[in-house]
This record gives structure tokens, sequence and C-alpha cells, in this order.
């Protein structure tokens, strides 16, 4: 029995491919921001920690809440990306997950008493992470079209 060829081993169309398929390049760029935001929730860790400020709980809260939605939000425009179409199971599950980070942001704030400065660093952590990304953006496209000397 022969081998059949490299080509027709993949079903996956290479236009379909999650690399090169439609929306690529957004999927590309979230995927940077959440790098960034990672890096952001970190550099932020580490100054509450190093001046020995109250926020340190609420900033890592934030930023866990600000990870976890962008997480599955990449996955949920992924999926609606690839099959073209939305699911009402998705969807419930996409406004679920809103839900439970609703919850945790109150049970936070009201019974356990975390900072909501904290909290709001946290949160805004994103901002941070967008700001950093376009400028990273900018920055290349600057150097794209620069011409040869």
């Amino acid at each position: 029995m022969t081998e059949p060829p490299a080509s027709a081993a993949d079903p996956t169309p290479p236009e379909e491919s999650p690399t090169e398929g439609p929306g690529s390049s957004e999927l590309a760029a979230a995927q940077d921001i959440q790098r960034l935001l990672v890096i952001c929730s970190g550099l932020l860790a580490l100054v509450a920690a190093f001046l020995d400020l109250d926020y340190l709980p609420g900033s890592v809260l934030g930023s866990a809440v600000v990870g976890f939605n962008l997480h599955w939000t990449i996955g949920f425009v992924r999926s609606l990306l690839e099959t073209g179409r939305v699911a009402a199971g998705q969807v419930l599950v996409h406004l679920l997950k809103f839900g439970a980070s609703v919850l945790v942001l109150y049970l936070a704030l009201i019974p356990l008493g975390v900072p909501p400065i904290g909290l709001l660093l946290g949160l805004s952590n994103i901002v941070f992470a967008v700001a950093w990304h376009s400028v990273q953006r900018q920055k290349a496209a600057s150097r794209d079209s620069e011409p040869s000397r």
C-alpha cells in the first residue's frame, strides 16, 4: 500500500490555515496584545510589591479578569472566523463569562474589601498593552516605509 502525498494527508486547504486565513493578522495582533498584557501585569505586580502598596491583590485580580476575558474573546473570534457563523451556545458561554467576571469583581469589592484603585489599575492594563502594541506597530510601519539609501 502506498502512502498518500503530503498534500493529500492535510485535509485543511491552505486558504483556511489559521495563520493565513481570514482575520489572521487581527488574531496575531490580539495574541501580541495578550502577550503585552501579561508583561504589563507582571510589571504592575512587581511595582506594587516593591513599593509595598496595598494595591497588589486588586491589581493582580483585575489583571487576571482582563486576561481571562481577552483569552476567551480571542477564542470566540477565532471560532467565528473559522466557521463563519455564531452558535447560540457560544454566545451564551460568552455572556456567562462576562457575568462571572462581574461577580468576581463584585465579590472582591464588597465582601473581601479589595481596594478599588488596585482593581482599576489591574483592569486598565489592557489600555497600557494596547497603547504599547500601537507604538510597536507604528515603529515597525515607519521602519518599513523608510526609503533605502
